[in-house]
């Protein structure tokens, strides 16, 4: 886990705040970027470049927090691969390689941002302000990490997440999505909203595994159309096993399918409220939420996203946000006493209506409002650093 936040003095005359994190394994992702800092090759290599790609389960993406005695906060970071640390090439020093030399060269400082990221400067530049980052704000696998002048400002090139654990989303959409390239897009801006949350405040990251694909469910095989339930004539007499648009009949087919441990599987759909059934009894009564995650199961199936443009944005990113915490253990906390979130601006959790949402996702997006009440972050918090998701 990340560590207090301590202070000391810049030797350019103002406060800063480095972190030192719990010894044990991370994921460094840039904020700006999306991507994580990986050998490249992969090399055992001395002098071998460090740069930027996808997520990827391989060990070299992989770092080793190591604590070194009597070094004023810096600590070092090994390669799990290549048993190397990342470090600066001592001639052009611009340039972030790896290096087996345990010197100056190979010790680091985590600051942490006033938005609250991280940043990461080298022994070598202590008094300045050069820190690790990614040039010209590329977002292309490859691209080699470079030190530069610290600069505060949205594209966060210079600005990391050190992740406990990373997640992987992936996104389906079915009928009801395909052709609307907006709310395809918005997929994208939600997975990367979630993942700015739970790499933020969690230190785990919710990557997005590919490109959103459309996907054919059960409900491709219902003739009411659209936005109408189906009925007996249609899907036969027992709602719970075989009506198309039975929310857990279309979660099984998801859950049962192939999937991978540490990924949550995503169906998009938009359809009126009423579409749905419940999917617990034989009576056939409409399901009137947004989305759902049975059982607490890695499956989330968005059903209404109504609204215009923004409030489609905001129901999109704050409600991945709520129900990835459900496939996390989280419960609802609606109308519980130790909830102490008093509306939907204060906390995901909560139901949010359309005339604050799409504020309540500006304000956590630009860093000034948190996403969770502290009595949700601290419950979530317990049950993410237990959590476990298998495939079958």
């Amino acid at each position: 886990m990340l560590g207090d936040t301590n202070t000391y003095a810049y030797e350019g005359g103002y406060a800063r705040f480095y972190i030192v994190p719990e010894e044990g394994t991370y994921y460094i992702q840039n904020v700006g970027s999306g991507r994580y800092v990986d050998v490249e090759g992969p090399s055992l290599n001395d002098g071998a470049a460090i740069h930027e790609w996808d997520f990827r389960t391989n060990p070299q993406e992989k770092w080793i927090v190591e604590h070194v005695e009597n070094s004023d906060g810096y600590i070092r970071l090994k390669s799990v691969y290549s048993n190397k640390y990342i470090g600066i090439d001592s001639e052009a020093l611009s340039y972030v390689k790896q290096y087996a030399a345990q010197n100056n060269y190979t010790l680091w400082r985590i600051d942490r941002t006033s938005s609250g990221n991280l940043t990461f400067q080298c022994k070598v530049y202590q008094g300045t302000d050069a820190v690790m980052a990614v040039p010209t704000a590329s977002t292309s696998n490859g691209t080699n990490l470079i030190m530069a002048a610290y600069t505060d400002n949205a594209t966060y090139t210079d600005e990391w997440y050190l992740l406990e654990k990373v997640i992987s989303y992936v996104n389906y959409y079915d009928s009801s999505f395909a052709g609307n390239s907006l709310m395809i897009q918005n997929i994208t801006t939600a997975n990367e909203f979630s993942n700015m949350v739970y790499s933020k405040y969690f230190n785990i990251g919710m990557g997005m595994d590919g490109s959103a694909s459309q996907y054919a469910t059960v409900i491709d095989s219902c003739s009411t159309g659209t936005n109408s339930p189906c009925t007996s004539e249609q899907c036969g007499s027992d709602c719970n096993a075989t009506h198309h648009k039975n929310g857990l009949v279309i979660s099984n087919q998801i859950y049962y399918e192939d999937r991978e441990a540490d990924h949550v599987y995503i169906l998009w759909t938009n359809r009126a409220y009423g579409t749905y059934c419940n999917e617990s009894t034989d009576s056939h009564s409409d399901v009137k939420w947004i989305a759902v995650v049975y059982g607490k199961r890695p499956v989330i199936h968005f059903m209404t996203i109504g609204g215009n443009e923004s409030v489609q944005l905001a129901c999109m990113t704050l409600n991945i946000v709520h129900e990835t915490a459900h496939t996390l253990n989280m419960d609802d906390v609606y109308n519980n006493e130790n909830h102490n979130a008093p509306n939907a601006t204060v906390c995901v959790m909560e139901k949010f209506d359309n005339q604050t949402a799409y504020d309540f996702y500006i304000d956590v997006l630009n860093g000034e409002a948190d996403p969770f009440c502290d009595s949700c972050r601290i419950q979530l918090q317990a049950y993410i650093d237990n959590i476990s998701i298998p495939g079958n």
